[in-house]
């Protein structure tokens, strides 16, 4: 019981300093692309940026805890650390819930107008992540290109797969309007991805979350084992 006691205690500290790498690179990464940007972005927009940032703040926090409980062999330090673990399986909980009432069209009417109508005018770093996310799915816009406008010189070169990563953010005009005609929008492009790897997403949640549990029980355990110790010792 010990050893595995012990094992638990590197292999719990091991996933948690992964996390906390994984954590920071998230925020930095978010922050990042999005720049001084994010603070214009409309408030529809916002909120998933924001939940993002909030989420990777989340984790560095409570893979530290995990790192230094597990470290220091603190009871109490595992005892938080499982609980605010226990607190993220019911918020991720509430937040797939919620995520079924969030209306798509309002969303998708949102982007339409804050990042594609004025792609000219957003910052490099926006402008390299939808060349890059168009690109990426071979899509172009929400719904059609002609949300960049009725001139194909204002559409972005991605739309027809002329973009390239080294090529400069804004690149436009390259591509043929009868290629636009028939490229389809990031939108179904999305729904299409999801629906080809629904059972692999389910999957994953499902694995989260039965982890996250596992995680709960034996962090409590372990818990338990080390006070038992020191009251021997």
């Amino acid at each position: 019981m010990a050893f595995f006691m012990n094992s638990f205690k590197y292999i719990i500290f091991l996933v948690n300093l992964i996390f906390f790498a994984l954590g920071i690179y998230l925020f930095y990464n978010t922050y990042q692309q999005l720049g001084e940007n994010v603070f214009n972005l409309d408030s529809d927009l916002k909120s998933p940026i924001y939940f993002t940032l909030v989420i990777a703040a989340i984790i560095v926090f409570i893979s530290f805890l995990g790192c230094c409980g597990t470290c220091n062999e603190n009871p109490c330090m595992i005892k938080a650390y499982a609980l605010l673990i226990l607190v993220c399986v019911i918020l991720q909980a509430a937040v797939i819930i919620m995520a079924w009432r969030i209306d798509p069209e309002q969303v998708s009417q949102s982007i339409k107008v804050n990042l594609i109508r004025n792609f000219a005018n957003q910052s490099e770093s926006v402008q390299e992540s939808i060349q890059l996310i168009q690109s990426g799915h071979k899509c172009c816009a929400v719904d059609s290109w002609t949300e960049y406008g009725d001139n194909v010189q204002q559409v972005p070169n991605s739309c027809c797969e002329k973009f390239k990563e080294e090529d400069k953010p804004n690149s436009v005009g390259q591509c043929d309007r009868d290629v636009l005609d028939k490229s389809k929008g990031c939108k179904i492009a999305l729904q299409e991805l999801i629906s080809d790897n629904h059972k692999g997403i389910y999957i994953v949640v499902g694995c989260v979350f039965a982890f996250q549990l596992i995680v709960v029980v034996l962090s409590c355990a372990l818990s338990k084992n080390i006070r038992e110790q020191y009251n021997v010792v």
